[in-house]
C-alpha cells in the first residue's frame, strides 16, 4: 500500500516546539538556561540526523551523504531561522554575551553600549547588528566577535547549516558561473526590442507573455511584475521606478525608495501593459506556508511588500510557467525567465550608460543591486546585429575544431535513417538540433539525454526523456563513436610502483570515474523528476476537462430529456386532435368556454376543474424516473413515473382526468 511521503520541511512542527521550550523555561528559574540549551540541542541533532548531515566535529567535514540536496538541505535550516526569528524571543543569555562584547570594545567604538542595549526590542537590535556589522573592517577581531555575539534565540543558531554544506553551495555557484561565462549569449537588439512591443501591445498576449514582455522591456523580476512593481513615465525613455524587492545582500530594514530606469519601448505601452496584466492575474488564489509554517490563502495582489512568504509564493507560483514560455518564445531550453534582465542591461547599456560608465556599475544602478558582484554572470549576454535573435555560442578556444568536425560527419552517418523514420518527426528534429549544437561547439562529453531533452524544445516543449535515449541508441548508435586519435598523445598517469600505491592509484581513478557517471545519474534523475511532474500536472488538467465534458454531458442529457418529453406531449395533443370531430362536423353544438353547461362542469368547492391540456405541471427527476405535480384549485395532484418526464405527466394527465370525471 501507497504510503504518504512525510516532507522534511517541518517548519511548524519546529516552533510549537520552540514555544514550548520558551513557555516551560519560565518555570526553570536558575536552570532555564540549561533546559533551554539541552532542549534546542537535541531538536537540532534530530533535525539534521532526519537531514542525514552529520560533520565531525573537529574538521567540520561531512561524516554522510544528506539525504536531500544540500541547496533544499541549506533553504530548510534558513526557513527554521527565519520562523525563530519571528516569534521575537531574545537568547536566553543575552545580557552576558552582550554585556561582554560591550565591556570588551566601548572604549574603541562607545556607541556600542547604546546600539547592543539587551533591553532594546529584538527588531532594532537587529538593525543595529548589521549597521555595526557594515561599519567594522573585515578580518577585525571587533568584527569576528561581533558576528559570533548571540541575541537571538538559542534555537536560532543551532540551525545554522553545516559550514560543509555552504561551501559545497559556494563552489558550485562559482562553477555555475564559470560554464555560464564560458557560453556567449548573442542578443539582436532590435529583434528584442520589436519582441517586447509586440508582446505587450498583443491583444492575444497571455499572462506569462506578457510578463515576458515587460521584463524584457524594464528588467523587474518576477514578483515585481505580478505583485510590488509601480511604472509611471518620466520622459519618452525612461520610468520611475517603485516596488524594488529586498535583495539577499540588502539590510532588512533598507527603505529602496522609487528610481529612473531605463524603458526598451515607449512607457505608455509599459504602463498600461501593467494594468492589463495585474487586471488579469490579480485575483489568482495562493497557498502557501507563512513564516512560522501556517498555512495561508491569499490573493497575488494582496500582501505588502515585505510580506516575504507572499512574495515567494507569488514567485513559485508563476517563474515555472515564465520560464517554458521564455524557452518557446527563443525557441531554446536554457533560457530562463531571470535571463531578461540580462538581455534589458545589455541591450540598453549603449543609449543610457553614463559617461565613462562601466557596464558591471550600470547593471548595479538599474537594477538595484547591492553588491556589484551580485550581476557578474549577465557578463555571458552582448549585443550582435549579425545573429538573427538571440544564440548562444559556446567558447571555443579550448574545442578540437578537428573532433567537433569528426563527430558532426558521424553525426551525418544516422541522416538517411532518421529521414525514413517517419513515425516520429521529433527525432529528426532533435537531429538537426544536435548536430547544429555540435558544430556551435558541444563536445561530446556534454551530449547526454539530459542535455537535450533539456534544451532541445520542440515547439516550446521538452521531448520525452525515453524518445531522447531512442535516438541516441538506436538512430545516431553515440555510444559506437570513437573520436579521433589526437594528434599528440596525452601523457598518461604512471601507476606507481608497490602493490599497496598502486591499489590506491586505481581506486583513486575508479573514485572519480563513478562521481561523473553519478553526476549523470543525478541529473537524469533529475529530469525524470521534472518529466513525473509535468505528466502529474497534465493528469490533473485532463481530470478538469473530463470533469467539465462529464457537466457538459449531463446538461446534454437533460436537454434531450426535455426535448423527448416535449416531443411526446406534441404526440399526445397530435393524436388527441386527429380523434376530435373536424370544426365544419360540430356545426351548432360549439359553444365558448364560458357557456360551459352544469353537466359538463365539476365542482372543487363551487369551482369548475379546467380542462386537463390547460393545467400546469411541473417535474423533477427522482431514481429512474420523474415526479409530476400540478396544484388545481388548491388540490394538488402528483403521481411519480419510470422513465422519461413525459411519461411523468401522461401519469399525472390520466389521474387528473380520472380524478375529475
Amino acid at each position: 500500500m501507497a504510503t504518504t511521503r512525510k516532507s522534511k520541511d517541518q517548519t511548524a512542527e519546529i516552533v510549537k516546539k520552540i514555544k514550548h521550550i520558551q513557555a516551560e523555561s519560565q518555570s526553570k528559574d536558575k536552570g532555564a538556561g540549561k533546559y533551554i540549551t539541552d532542549r534546542c540541542n537535541k531538536i537540532a541533532r534530530d533535525v539534521h540526523t532526519e537531514f542525514g548531515v552529520e560533520v565531525d566535529s573537529d574538521t567540520g567535514e561531512l561524516l554522510s551523504k544528506p539525504a536531500c540536496s544540500y541547496r533544499w538541505y541549506a533553504q530548510v535550516m534558513n526557513k527554521y531561522r527565519k520562523a525563530i526569528q519571528a516569534l521575537g524571543f531574545k537568547h536566553h543569555a543575552i545580557e552576558y554575551h552582550v554585556g561582554a562584547f560591550i565591556r570588551k570594545y566601548q572604549d574603541k567604538k562607545p556607541e556600542v553600549a547604546e546600539l547592543m542595549n539587551p533591553d532594546l526590542p529584538i527588531e532594532k537590535l537587529r538593525e543595529n547588528f548589521l549597521l555595526l556589522r557594515a561599519e567594522m573592517v573585515n578580518g577585525s577581531a571587533m568584527k569576528r566577535d561581533l558576528k559570533e555575539l548571540k541575541f537571538e534565540h538559542h534555537a536560532f543558531y543551532m540551525f545554522n547549516p553545516k559550514g560543509a554544506v555552504k561551501s559545497w553551495i559556494k563552489q558550485d555557484s562559482a562553477a555555475r558561473l564559470n560554464e555560464k561565462l564560458n557560453n556567449m549569449v548573442l542578443i539582436n537588439p532590435d529583434w528584442i526590442k520589436q519582441k517586447a512591443h509586440d508582446l505587450l501591445v498583443n491583444k492575444s498576449s497571455s499572462t506569462a507573455e506578457l510578463a515576458i514582455g515587460l521584463a524584457l522591456a524594464t528588467g523587474r523580476r518576477v514578483t515585481e511584475i505580478m505583485k510590488t512593481a509601480k511604472f509611471n513615465k518620466v520622459d519618452d525613455k525612461t520610468l520611475m521606478f517603485e516596488g524594488q524587492l529586498k535583495t539577499r545582500n540588502r539590510a532588512i530594514f533598507e527603505v529602496v525608495t522609487p528610481y529612473r530606469i531605463p524603458c526598451m519601448v515607449e512607457p505608455e505601452i509599459v504602463v498600461k501593459a501593467l494594468q492589463r496584466l495585474r487586471k488579469d492575474s490579480g485575483k489568482i488564489g495562493l497557498s502557501y506556508k507563512d513564516v512560522l509554517g501556517k498555512e495561508v490563502k491569499a490573493t497575488i495582489s494582496s500582501g505588502d511588500l515585505k510580506d516575504y512568504p507572499h512574495n515567494t509564493a507569488v514567485q513559485k507560483y508563476f517563474t515555472s510557467t515564465f520560464n517554458a514560455s521564455i524557452r518557446s518564445l527563443l525557441e531554446d531550453g536554457r533560457f530562463t525567465f531571470k535571463d531578461t534582465r540580462a538581455m534589458y542591461t545589455e541591450v540598453t547599456y549603449d543609449e543610457h550608460a553614463k559617461d565613462g560608465e562601466s557596464r558591471s556599475a550600470y547593471r548595479h544602478r538599474i537594477l538595484g543591486h547591492s553588491q556589484i558582484e551580485t550581476q557578474l554572470h549577465y557578463d555571458a549576454f552582448k549585443v550582435d546585429s549579425t545573429v538573427e535573435t538571440v544564440k548562444f555560442k559556446a567558447d571555443d578556444q579550448d574545442v578540437d575544431q578537428d573532433k567537433q568536425k569528426h563527430l558532426v560527419e558521424y553525426l551525418q552517418k544516422a541522416d538517411d535513417t532518421v529521414a525514413l523514420y517517419l513515425r516520429a518527426p521529433k527525432i529528426a528534429i532533435m537531429h538537426d538540433w544536435l548536430k547544429a549544437e555540435v558544430e556551435n561547439g558541444l563536445t561530446l562529453d556534454k551530449i547526454t539525454p539530459s542535455y537535450i531533452r533539456r534544451y532541445c524544445l520542440i515547439e516550446g516543449k521538452q521531448i520525452n526523456l525515453n524518445t531522447v535515449k531512442k535516438y541516441l541508441e538506436e538512430f545516431v548508435k553515440l555510444e559506437q563513436y570513437e573520436p579521433p586519435k589526437a594528434k599528440k598523445k596525452k601523457e598518461k598517469k604512471e601507476k606507481p610502483k608497490g602493490k599497496k600505491a598502486r591499489e590506491i592509484f586505481e581506486i583513486k581513478e575508479r573514485l572519480e570515474e563513478i562521481e561523473d557517471d553519478k553526476r549523470d545519474k543525478e541529473s537524469e534523475h533529475e529530469d525524470y523528476e521534472g518529466e513525473v511532474e509535468e505528466r502529474e500536472a497534465q493528469i490533473e488538467e485532463l481530470k478538469r476537462e473530463i470533469a467539465e465534458m462529464k457537466e457538459s454531458m449531463a446538461n446534454i442529457s437533460f436537454e434531450i430529456e426535455e426535448l423527448e418529453s416535449e416531443e411526446e406531449d406534441l404526440q399526445d395533443r397530435l393524436a388527441e386532435l386527429e380523434e376530435e370531430p373536424d370544426d365544419e362536423d360540430q356545426g351548432d353544438d360549439e359553444t365558448d368556454d364560458d357557456d360551459e353547461s352544469p353537466e359538463e362542469e365539476k365542482e372543487a368547492g363551487g369551482a369548475p376543474w379546467p380542462d386537463v391540456k390547460t393545467i400546469k405541471i411541473g417535474t423533477r427527476k427522482s431514481g429512474d424516473g420523474y415526479w409530476a405535480k400540478a396544484t388545481v384549485n388548491g388540490e394538488v395532484f402528483e403521481v411519480w413515473s419510470k422513465g422519461t418526464r413525459g411519461n411523468a405527466i401522461k401519469a399525472l394527465k390520466d389521474d387528473y382526468k380520472e380524478k375529475t370525471k
